[in-house]
């Protein structure tokens, strides 16, 4: 499974050590991906001379200083990366930040302007310690665009084009990815007649779809819509070469309670999703361009905020039984 990977989290009290899960990842499933929400040293030491390459998180509150100061990226690289590679851990990518741009109740709103110089100065620090493999990227919510059908009238929204375009120029310079957080089941639970189940869940019957009546092209499933609006956005401010990689998507499991939170819904998207990456076809805008995705999560996750459904994202349970099976 080339393209498809993991978020590990670990949001929760009841949850196997680490070390069974990089175990249970290696040994009883096809991925080898997994990206984590921070830099723990536990985790990396356990992915240590294992297939599995991860992508590690650098922490929101560190980007401001990060990016008005160069010492402080050289620091962070030397301490939560440098020895873990030298040890045998594959660190694919950084994830400068999570959802930095819309989140900025909790980061604060010096951090936007920081965001870019701070992936500079990593990437300077990357280059200092000779670990000229691993990418710089930061995720995005599908707010960052602005609201539009079909998928090739994406744009971004115009409040944070003066943070997009220099991030683009950065991405596009140095053959990084946009990282992109987009969950149909978002989009289904709010307005359910104007994104069915059945095209949200990866469940139409082949054939069938929504075409795009700029270009024609068919959608038979949510994501790629979602996706090919991204594409669309950086196709119209000048980035055409930019490819999408999907952080996190998942689907909830329940309660039953909440609009399409099921095992069924949750096999279906997830499965979805797995069989797509698989097929190595793109998406309508992007046929030759494989998509590369993360399923949220391995596991549920108790401690989470937000609604009841927050916790039941797992492709296992807490305790390492399979919640549904998605072919992995």
């Amino acid at each position: 499974d080339k393209y498809l990977g993991i978020n590990y989290g670990r949001l929760g009290s009841n949850l196997p050590s680490v070390d069974q899960a990089v175990s249970l990842i290696a040994h009883s499933t096809t991925i080898r991906k997994v990206k984590i929400f921070d830099a723990d040293p536990s985790v990396l030491r356990a992915l240590a001379n294992t297939s599995i390459e991860v992508t590690i998180t650098f922490p929101d509150d560190l980007i401001y200083r990060t990016g008005r100061r160069a010492l402080n990226a050289y620091r962070w690289i030397r301490s939560n990366v440098l020895p873990f590679v030298r040890s045998g851990t594959r660190v694919a990518s950084i994830c400068v930040g999570n959802e930095v741009l819309i989140n900025v109740a909790a980061s604060g709103k010096r951090v936007p302007s920081q965001l870019v110089p701070a992936l500079y100065n990593l990437q300077s620090a990357l280059q200092r310690y000779d670990l000229h493999g691993i990418q710089l990227s930061t995720p995005h919510a599908l707010n960052v665009l602005n609201p539009s059908f079909p998928p090739s009238r994406g744009t971004f929204r115009k409040d944070l084009l003066p943070y997009l375009r220099p991030l683009l120029q950065f991405l596009n310079a140095t053959g990084a990815p946009f990282m992109v957080n987009p969950y149909p089941y978002f989009a289904y639970r709010a307005d359910p007649r104007g994104s069915p189940l059945d095209y949200a869940a990866f469940k139409l019957r082949r054939g069938a779809g929504v075409r795009d009546n700029r270009t024609g092209l068919l959608y038979t499933n949510l994501l790629d819509a979602q996706v090919d609006t991204v594409y669309a956005a950086m196709d119209a401010i000048g980035f055409p070469n930019v490819r999408v990689v999907v952080t996190e998507t998942g689907w909830p499991s329940g309660p039953e309670s909440e609009t399409g939170a099921s095992p069924a819904n949750a096999a279906a998207y997830n499965g979805g999703v797995v069989r797509h990456v698989r097929s190595m076809s793109g998406t309508p805008l992007r046929p030759k361009v494989p998509l590369e995705a993360y399923i949220f999560a391995l596991f549920d996750e108790n401690t989470k905020t937000g609604p009841e459904s927050e916790h039941h994202y797992g492709i296992y349970r807490a305790d390492m039984s399979v919640s549904y099976s998605i072919g992995v």
